[in-house]
Parts: C-alpha cells; structure tokens; sequence
C-alpha cells in the first residue's frame, strides 16, 4: 500500500488518553482482499501492540473492486465453459452441476471467500471428483501473450467449506510441447485467502495453453476451491503482489 512505513505521532501521548493517527495509503493496483499491519513503538525502538499481551497489531483492511479490471486482457472466469474441463471419469459439462460427484465447475457472481467476504468481483468455483485424491483440471484455448502481462487472481476455499484441503495449481502448454506448472500452492480451510500475481513476460509473444488445476489431498469430500476474477492482466507497468510459494 505505498512506501508508507512509519508515522509520528506528533505529540506525547499518556496511557489511556485517545490520539488520532492518519496515514495516506496506496491501494494495489489488482483487485482482492489486502490488510496492514501496524504496531506501535515507543522511544525505546520497542515494538507493541494492543490486546491482554500487547501483541496485537492494529491493521487497515480494504477490497480493491472491479474499476481495476479494466486492464484485463482475458478472463478466466468469463471464458470457463471456453475451456475443455476434466476429471477422472472424463471430459466435463460446463457449468456443471453443483454436487455432481464427478466434480464440476460454476461461475458465482458474488462468492462467499473463505475469510467470510462477500467478494464483489466473479468467482470460479472448481471442485475435484469426490473421490480419494480427485482432481479437475480446465485447459483454455490458446491466447497469446505480450510482454507485461500478469495471471491475477485470488485463492482460496469456498465460504463454508470446512473440511477443504487442495491443491491449486496454474499450469501452461505451447503448441504440443509439454506442460509447465507456472505457480502451486496447498491450501487449507483457515480463514485466509491469498493473491496470485504470475508474471508471463516469458512467455511473450507464445500462444500459450493455460490450465486451472484442484487437486485433492486424500478424499474429496467437502473441497470446494475458489477462484476470485482469474485473468490475464494487461498493464502497462504492472505492480507485483507477492504470491504465496508452493
């Protein structure tokens, strides 16, 4: 959220007594969920913060909308039923059907995140066949890439969804050559969902082939992983968010 990292206070400030604080922050330039985290210091350099333990630290918490979709270039989530989707048993419908125990795929206008959010951007909804270590998997058609281009989306298990443990996986494939994982992480149902920001640069000027992976760890059952606005961003000088590594 910018350079900001420290804030006088401006003034002596005693136990108890109520002194506002401001800052000029810079929201990301992607949508999702971001949060910051502050602590106080005193003269000492010693850091703190609130709660019984003086451990808890302040934070600001903002959902960047849809205005920044404009760069979009493509859009996973639009396009889904564009992609050829599979599962164990074979190719997919699309949409499918939710509970349908081959797995299936849905686009959700106003998905419930993992956090408890109400997300104002599209989600895709993935869920792997019901069955131990069951896997979905989307390959789109092939689209090619510019230098700069960015794969943006947010992760995470659908709201409600307890007992959801997956795998998320963005792979992709030129012409017949093979196929590369691109980024991976596990994913657990524990009230956090994470950006993804993958630079393509080196895949510019390529046809590339990508694919949207779930994969189950052990049985299926209850994993549903969420995709929030998956899509191929087009910026002229794209600000990274870290990504979460496998």
């Amino acid at each position: 959220m910018g350079l900001v990292t420290s804030i006088p206070l401006g003034q002596e400030v005693a136990p108890g007594q109520l002194v506002e604080i401001s800052a000029n922050l810079l929201s990301p330039a992607y949508p999702g969920h971001y949060r910051g985290l502050w602590l106080l210091k005193n003269a000492a350099g010693k850091t703190f913060g609130a709660g019984d333990l003086s451990d808890r630290p302040l934070w600001v918490d903002i959902n960047v909308n849809s205005t920044s979709l404009s760069g979009t270039a493509f859009d996973l989530s639009a396009n889904a039923c564009a992609a050829t989707w599979l599962s164990g048993p074979g190719v997919l419908a699309c949409p499918g059907n939710d509970g349908d125990a081959q797995g299936f795929i849905l686009n959700l206008a106003n998905p419930t995140q993992e956090d408890g959010s109400i997300s104002t951007l599209p989600g895709l909804l993935t869920v792997p066949q019901n069955t131990q270590d069951g896997y979905i998997f989307g390959a789109y058609p092939p689209f090619k890439i510019q230098a700069g281009d960015h794969f943006q989306s947010t992760v995470g298990c659908e709201g409600g969804a307890s007992s959801c443990l997956v795998m998320f996986s963005l792979d992709s494939q030129v012409g017949s050559g093979p196929i590369t994982n691109l980024w991976s992480i596990g994913e657990i149902y524990d009230g956090k969902t994470f950006p993804v920001d993958v630079d393509l640069s080196a895949l510019s000027g390529q046809e590339v082939k990508f694919i949207l992976q779930i994969k189950a760890f052990g049985p299926a059952t209850g994993d549903r992983a969420l995709w929030i606005a998956p899509r191929i961003l087009r910026a002229s000088q794209p600000t990274p968010i870290p990504s979460p590594q496998p």
